[in-house]
């Protein structure tokens, strides 16, 4: 745990070492605010020694990483065992698509929160396969995705399709801003309403194409009432001032 150091050195000395652990349970690599570089790739294929993995948390954040996510995910994918995902990499120059993550992602169906913070990456593809992937996590607990700033587009109904297997949810968090996504909220809604253990909730679409309008009664009868933390974030083009009152009155009902 190398927090705000001035490490340096680059990531294939360090996957190296992993690829000989074949028997960890817990990887916790928290280097963010150094100087790290490296390709992504290397740490990906050492990860495919790692299939008793149960928590796996790479930090990254603010290191000049780059290289694929395509590797990571195949890395991913091995890891079966996995209750524990975390990968927070803001502002690197990750590169990739989401397909093969989503692809790892939908191996870990044991997973119990999930953790995808990638803002401020170069990160393409269709949101769609991540919604699918979500459909293998039905006891996530915690979720979170973080997408702002990559070039990600796609549908957000088949993310909410996914969300609505996630039954056990007690957090859950999307910041998609400025992103090229659109849709509307109602299949979202209907899965937020599957999650009857929802306590908090934080969206945040501004800069989006989401629609908002006609679905906000949907979600004024339907929030789940173990909610006690809510935040709607819209771009003011997105939502008209009765929009606005609407929303907070429905705000009103969390405690």
């Amino acid at each position: 745990l190398f927090e705000g150091n001035k490490v340096t050195g680059e990531l294939e000395a360090l996957s190296m070492g992993i690829r000989s652990c074949s028997r960890l349970t817990k990887l916790l690599l928290r280097f963010q605010g150094n100087q790290i570089t490296g390709e992504l790739e290397t740490l990906g294929k050492s990860l495919q020694s790692c299939s008793q993995l149960s928590i796996l948390e790479i930090a990254l954040q603010g290191n000049r990483v780059t290289g694929n996510l395509d590797a990571l995910g195949e890395g991913i994918q091995c890891c079966t065992q996995l209750a524990e995902l975390c990968l927070l990499f803001e502002g690197n120059k990750v590169t990739g698509e989401l397909e093969a993550l989503s692809m790892g992602i939908r191996s870990c169906s044991r997973l119990t929160k999930l953790l995808l913070r990638f803002q401020g990456n170069q990160i393409t593809g269709e949101l769609e396969t991540l919604g699918k992937s979500l459909q293998s996590c039905s006891q996530l607990s915690i979720l979170e995705i973080a997408l702002q700033g990559n070039q990600v587009t796609g549908q957000l109904d088949a993310l909410g399709e996914g969300i609505q297997c996630c039954t056990n949810l007690a957090k859950l968090c999307l910041f998609f801003q400025d992103i090229q996504i659109t849709g509307s909220l109602g299949e979202l809604g209907r899965g937020i309403q599957s999650c009857s253990k929802l306590a908090e909730l934080h969206l945040n679409f501004q800069g989006t194409q989401i629609q908002i309008a006609p679905v906000l009664g949907e979600w004024s009868s339907g929030l789940p009432t173990a909610l006690r933390r809510g935040i709607l974030q819209f771009s003011d083009r997105q939502v008209t001032p009765d929009q606005f009152r609407e929303m907070h009155r429905i705000l009103a009902r969390v405690r």
